[in-house]
Formats: C-alpha cells, structure tokens, sequence
C-alpha cells in the first residue's frame, strides 16, 4: 500500500531540523512526496509541459516585474500572461487580479495575488501558494463574485509532488478566502410535504434567489435528502424553483413529556467565493486543495465543489496535511459538496477548527479525521449529509477490506475520527448511504508520524450531537480491534472508555449507538431507531446508559410502524455471545438479551412491547 511520506527535510535548505528546531517547536515537513520516490527537496522551476490548459498549446513564462493590477501590461514587463501561460509572482510582488484571466497552466505565488472587488474568475492547471493568495479577509470578505478553477486532464505526479489541479498552500504561505458572510444553516419551521414549492424555515435566513440549498432527510434512507434552488425569500419562508421530491419532517413534538427534535436541516450550499473543477475528457478527475507545512489557512463563507480524485491517496476536496501544530487554521461556514474523494480531511494536524460548514452528497467520508495522530481537532456546528459510499474500483489501493482501514471508505460516513482526541459539539449526521453517522474507529490510522506526535487515545469532548437518517448502519459508532503484535499503532482499547454525551439519535436503520469498546451515554435520546438505544459490544467491555430516553416511534413516521427492540435483536444474542458477556436484561421494558455486561440507570423505555 502507498502512503503519503515525508520528505524529512527544512524548506530551502535541504537539512532535517529536528523536532528541537524552531524554538522548540517541532517542524513540519512539506509533504511534497506523496506517491513517488525521489522527489527534490527544492520546489522545481516551471517546465514547458506544465503550461497546458485543458490541451491547449503552452504559452511561455510570465513572471510579475513590479509591484500593480494584472491588467497593466507593465506588471508583467509589457505583455499581460496568455492563454496557457505560466506565471511567477516573485516575493516581495504584490499583484491585484482586477479582471479575468484566459485559462492559464501553472501558477506560482511567492509574492502575494490579491483579488480585487468585481466579478472574477482565475482558471489554471496547477496553483501553488508559497507567499499570500488573498479573496477577502476577515474584516473585509469579497465583494462580487470570485470563481477559482482548477482546469486539464492529465493524471501524473509532476515534480512538485502536490499532484494536478491542485491548489496547495505550502511553507509559510497564506491562504485568505473570505466569502459574503451568510446564514450556513437552519432547521425546517414546519413539514415540507412532497410536491410542494414552499418552505417554512425555523428563522429568517439570507439567502438569496439563485442559491442552491440541500433538505435533508427524516426517514430512514439517506438519498431522500435533496437539493433546490431558491427562487424567492420572504423572511423565514423560502420559494422553490421546483417542487420537493420528498417528504420533510419539520415540527416540534412532544412524546410523554420529552421534548423531541426531528425536524429536517437545510443548508446553503452556494457561496460568491467558489472553488471549483473544469472537467474535460476525464471526468473524475476533480480538482483538490491542500495545506502543508506552516500554511496559514483562514476560510469562511466558501462554496467547494465537486473536488477531489478517486482512488488517488491524498487527493482530497479541503485537506490540512501533516501540518503539525496548527492552531488558528479554519475553515468556517463554508458547504463542500459534490465531491468526488471525501469532504473536510484532518490528516497529521493539531488544533485545526472545522466550524458550521455544510458537507453534502461527497463520495467517501464528510468530515475525516485521518491517522490518529491528531490532537484538539474542533468540529463544532456543522452540518453533513448524504455520504456516499465508494465504488469498488475507486478505494484507495489496499484500502478494499470494509472491516479494515481504508475499507472504511466502503462504509463512508458522515464523520469520521482515527482519533477520539477531538472536540466534536453540536454537529448534525444527517445521514449516510451504508456508513455511521459519527464513526470512531480507532483501531486504524497510521499515528506514528515521528513530526506529527504519537498516537493518543485521550478521550476528547463528544456532546450534544445528533445523527439521523443512516440508511444501513447506527447512528454513532465506537469501533476497535485488537491488533496484532508489532503493529505501529499503540491504541490501549483494553483501558480506553469513551463518552458519547447528551447524543440525539433518531430514525436509524441500525441503533442509536454501536460499540466494541468500554463507553458511556448519558442523556441519549433515542427515537425510531430500528435497533433500539445500543447494539452489542464485542470483548467483554462494558457500557452505562443512564438519564437516557429510548422512544419506540414518534409523529415522525416516514415508512409503515414496526415493532422495534430496545438494545439488540433477537437472534444475535446467540450469534455474538462468544464475543462478551450475556445478560437477559427483562426488568427494563421492551429490552431483549443484551451481547455486552450494561449497566442501566435512570432510563426510560416508551412505547415498547
């Protein structure tokens, strides 16, 4: 199996610093050697065969000599960068994008491309940020509309080892990409009934006529999530440009007391800053945007679309990669959607923050917390939905076995951690095609990056998360396997004991939880789910519910109602009872034979046989 590698080298110099480098900050390696050996520690000069666009003819070299707008001609010493052309902006060179470009092949910022107000598309083969690209800043998001494209058709690794159509953020570069700030999502104010072109929203929204939104899900099947256009906004009331295909559950409720909350999401998915792919003869072959090394990264309120490249490993939609510390690294907001290779990636990174974004219809992964190695991740508000699983011929090289590593990628859930070191706090799972909603499997992921600190299994924060709407599997999932001697990763799943708090699962096909390991759940809220509360636990670990509700159904009743046990089905008990500790827990209602030692306390069981 092919893994992303370090080069093991300090940028423009060639000499490994060492984790004591830097003021005692251990350093980053710019991981510019991804797939093939051999890779020169200096970023290459440009060639010739890098100035394509799309097939077009290269155009020569443009290199910024002064300091100006891109449409002087004076800016790049009398001739303004052609179709195909390559460009340089040496450091030290400020130049502000004042129009549209023709497509050009690869271009390199050093200096600093600022785009200026306006309406403004940049097409190119390749753009590599080692000084500062810059589409609005914090205090100042972009006016207009700003389309960054990711253009050709060729399937190598060139020299620079970043890969194509790609645009990555290397050194100490800057990336600043500031959208008009916008309302990321909302919940349904009332049922959307199929066939119907009017939603009522639980607040005022933003949103203009145009904008793509996604509905999602209430029932049991994933693909009932959906996408509009909006054609008017009248407050909280939102016009579609076409009628709903489906049904959308959308009302408060209140069963024996509890305060239940069913009702559908709706996320915006278009941005007037949008980073997205030009396909041309190939058509998976997407785009991707990458940070490394000691990249600043600051996104919010950004549209990415239908990025990434099947099968080809680190070639993903919005990824950090083996960046080490990272703190003050975001992107906010912003919806990837239509992706063709996982959605937000976490790999090798600490303290990255993933806030209200929406992640939508992605093939892989939504949301991937990647080696196991990573400390303090913050995924907090977001919102992600529709999670497809990957064809076959598409799973990352050694990756195929479903119960192992990368097979994952054949269970591709809404989030996904190698790590339980995260804080993960007020996201929605709205549902996957044959994955989980919140799936911690943390017997996978490398974790052994010597630059990127060893593997932890620290508990982080899990809380007041929900997960609805998975089509095969539970709601939330926290998976280990032994391992065998000698294996690199050095997870202590004997000791580890997890805690999924205040959770919110309803309308699964499987259960609300699902374990291998030692966990507690307080204050789960449990509705609807085919298999109860919590599903059986391998190795003989055990689990506490406690303060939990676990209702049989609610109004929410997208399909025919069925009897539904409480823990585990019949039959399995018999099945799995090798794996743990059988215990017949009939003094709790409507619960059947449990595969897991389960200690219950404080919990009520409603509508149950």
């Amino acid at each position: 199996m092919q893994h992303l590698r370090s080069s093991g080298f300090r940028r423009g110099n060639g000499v490994d610093e060492g984790p004591g480098g830097d003021g005692g900050r251990a350093r980053r390696v710019l991981l510019f050697a991804f797939v093939v050996a051999g890779c020169s520690d200096a970023r290459p000069a440009m060639t010739a065969s890098e100035g394509a666009s799309g097939g077009g003819t290269p155009g020569g070299i443009s290199t910024a000599v002064r300091a100006g707008p891109w449409s002087d001609p004076g800016t790049w010493g009398g001739r303004l960068p052609g179709a195909g052309t390559m460009v340089r902006i040496p450091a030290g060179i400020e130049v502000g994008l004042d129009l549209s470009p023709p497509a050009l092949g690869r271009v390199d910022v050093d200096g600093t491309l600022r785009f200026t107000p306006g309406e403004r598309t940049f097409e190119a083969t390749t753009i590599l940020v080692g000084g500062a690209l810059e589409v609005g800043t914090e205090q100042t998001p972009f006016v207009g509309s700003a389309t960054i494209m990711l253009a050709g058709d060729t399937r190598s690794d060139p020299a620079h080892g970043m890969g194509d159509k790609v645009l990555g953020v290397h050194g100490t570069g800057r990336i600043d990409l500031h959208g008009t700030p916008r309302v990321a999502w909302v919940k349904l104010g009332d049922n959307a009934e199929a066939g119907t072109s009017r939603l009522r929203l639980s607040r005022a929204v933003d949103w203009r006529a145009g904008d793509r939104i996604v509905v999602t899900a209430t029932g049991w099947d994933a693909r009932e999530s959906e996408e509009v256009t909006v054609a008017e906004v009248q407050g909280a009331d939102v016009l579609l440009s076409t009628p709903l295909r489906f049904r959308h559950f959308g009302r408060l409720q209140t069963v024996a007391g509890v305060a239940l909350d069913e009702r559908a999401e709706v996320g915006l998915l278009s941005h007037n800053v949008h980073v997205t792919s030009r396909f041309g003869s190939d058509s998976l072959l997407g785009g991707h945007v990458i940070f490394t090394d000691d990249a600043r990264v600051r996104v919010s309120d950004v549209e990415f679309s239908r990025l990434g490249q099947p099968g080809r490993l680190g070639r993903y939609s919005v990824h950090w990669h083996l960046m080490g510390e990272a703190p003050g690294t975001y992107v906010r907001r912003s919806s990837v959607h239509h992706g063709l290779q996982r959605g937000i990636i976490v790999h090798g990174t600490h303290r990255a923050s993933v806030e209200e974004n929406v992640v939508f219809d992605v093939r892989g992964h939504g949301v991937y917390v990647e080696d196991g190695s990573e400390q303090g991740t913050v995924i907090r508000g977001n919102l992600a939905a529709l999670a497809r699983k990957v064809r076959r011929e598409h799973i990352i090289e050694g990756n195929a076995d479903a119960n192992r590593h990368d097979g994952r990628d054949a269970r591709a859930s809404n989030y996904w951690f190698a790590t339980a070191n995260s804080q993960v706090v007020g996201n929605v799972a709205a549902g996957s095609e044959h994955g989980f909603g919140f799936w911690y499997d943390l017997s996978t992921g490398n974790g052994h990056h010597p630059r990127n600190g060893q593997n932890s299994h620290v508990m982080g924060e899990f809380r007041a998360n929900v997960a609805h709407s998975q089509s095969v599997d539970a709601g939330t999932a926290l998976d280990y396997h032994p391992l065998e001697a000698g294996t690199a990763l050095r997870f202590d799943g004997e000791n580890f004991r997890g805690t999924f708090r205040d959770l919110h699962a309803w309308k699964n096909m499987n259960s609300a939880v699902w374990v291998q390991c030692a966990i507690d759940v307080p204050g789960l809220v449990s509705v609807g789910n085919r298999v109860g509360a919590i599903n059986f636990c391998f190795h003989g670990r055990t689990a506490t519910l406690r303060d939990a509700v676990v209702i049989s159904d609610s109004e929410n009743r997208p399909l025919p109602v069925t009897a539904r046990e409480f823990f585990a089905p019949r039959g399995r008990a018999a099945q799995h009872a090798h794996h743990g500790t059988h215990q017949d827990r009939r003094n709790v209602p409507g619960s059947y034979p449990v595969v897991m030692p389960i200690e219950v306390a404080g919990v009520r069981a409603i509508g149950f046989p």
